[in-house]
């Protein structure tokens, strides 16, 4: 059972097998499988261990405590994965484990590994890609190399041990055979890896075949990203999506495009949340909708404050301050809170490589909103209309259309200063 488990957890992308599998796995464990508790164990170690796509279950709590039992009950790969997580200091790894040594237990992984099976293949490729083999094998040859001699070799290692990984149908061992190719300067063989996996049916690296090829083959790069969002893989929504909207590789499809960032906001994609929220603010291809854009804005903002991201911050901010200025639909007014943060966002426009964070649409917006401010008195400023007129022509001069709207409410006075006409 834990061999299918495998299977379904790694093997093949769809989402709810992937999910059964894990489910499999856990049945395992609980039979007191060392193989399946360590699998189950690392299904439950987040996004580096199993397909993050999957909206697996999470707990590194129990996951330590399964590759502990898993250990003890005599699993080599348990003992592999604890090095590579850090999970224990070796020594405390080997006192848990009924072998004599690391390396009698990563003897046991390689001889699965040299029949073919791919989850050991990549096991053993890890222990070189990350060095972990200099304290496996400590009385090894390498210690007479240099540094530079070392990591030649063991990347050299480990890509052989990947490239089998990925033969034998485990697309997982791609991001690391990649980084073995970049370092060791192969890079031409790069795309080589993506397409194996991309034919594995892996959505992660139909994405990024797609991004990668779309210039010369649009078409296809369309059909790659489409394959993805079958298999609900939140980043290839946001590809379809931007294809749909720009007309790359399909005719262009406003709405069938917002359908496709919704899914992608929907799986938590950042990027499908952002063109929503532009695209429905700005009314680029549809009917602007503020409603629509805070929710989405909303998303990132909360988000991006949890996990203190500033450049996200900084993608909807302008426009947040804008809908908090005015008030739309159920959103109520929030002046003095919109007032304050354009403030602030002025400051780092004066800042050029800060604000090179923020477009130059948006930068637009943020003067011409602050334009509004001081014609208007919003916010409990004073109305002052030059500097009102100041802020509009910076706008303007940004290419924002309706500040240049505004500027021709304003004649210059004969002595100077601006009146509204």
């Amino acid at each position: 059972m834990v061999s299918q488990a495998l299977s379904l957890v790694w093997l093949q992308h769809d989402p709810k097998q992937i999910k059964e599998g894990q489910e499999l796995l856990r049945q395992c464990s609980e039979e007191g499988d060392p193989e399946g508790m360590c699998f189950y164990a690392r299904t439950l170690m987040g996004p580096s261990y199993a397909p993050a796509y999957a909206g697996l279950a999470r707990d590194e709590g129990k996951a330590q405590e399964l590759l502990r039992s898993s250990i003890k009950a005599g699993s080599g790969f348990a003992l592999l994965l604890a090095m590579r997580c850090r999970f224990a200091g070796n020594d405390e790894l080997v006192g848990m484990s009924p072998f004599a040594s690391l390396k009698e237990g990563f003897d046991r992984v390689h001889q699965v590994a040299l029949k073919g099976n791919p989850f050991a293949e990549y096991m053993i490729g890890n222990t070189f890609y990350y060095q972990d083999y200099l304290s496996i094998n400590e009385d090894n040859i390498e210690r007479k190399l240099s540094q530079d001699q070392i990591v030649t070799a063991f990347t050299q290692e480990a890509c052989h041990w990947f490239e089998l990984a990925v033969d034998h149908g485990l697309s997982s061992a791609t991001p690391n055979l990649v980084k073995c190719y970049e370092a060791l300067g192969t890079i031409d063989r790069v795309r080589a890896a993506f397409e194996a996996a991309a034919r594995l049916g892996d959505p992660q690296f139909m994405s990024q075949l797609g991004n990668m090829i779309e210039g010369e083959d649009p078409v296809r790069a369309y059909s790659l990203y489409l394959k993805g969002s079958e298999l609900e893989y939140p980043q290839a929504y946001y590809d379809v999506g931007y294809s749909l909207e720009h007309g790359r590789g399909v005719e262009v499809d406003h709405l069938e495009a917002v359908r496709y960032y919704a899914k992608g906001s929907d799986h938590g994609n950042y990027s499908s949340r952002l063109a929503l929220t532009r695209k429905l603010f700005w009314g680029n291809g549809v009917a602007a909708d503020f409603e629509g854009a805070y929710h989405y804005a909303t998303l990132i903002y909360d988000d991006a404050q949890v996990n203190t991201s500033y450049d996200r911050l900084l993608a909807v901010l302008p426009m947040l301050c804008h809908i908090y200025l005015f008030g739309f639909g159920k959103v109520q007014k929030a002046e003095q809170w919109a007032k304050k943060r354009l403030n602030d966002l002025l400051k780092i426009l004066s800042d050029p490589e800060r604000s090179a964070m923020i477009s130059k649409e948006d930068q637009g917006l943020i003067h011409r909103d602050i334009g509004l401010i001081y014609e208007y008195a919003l916010g409990g400023e004073a109305e002052d209309v030059g500097k009102a007129v100041e802020h509009y022509r910076k706008a303007a001069d940004l290419g924002d259309a309706e500040a240049k709207e505004q500027m021709t409410h304003f004649k210059k006075r004969l002595f100077g200063g601006w009146k509204r006409v």
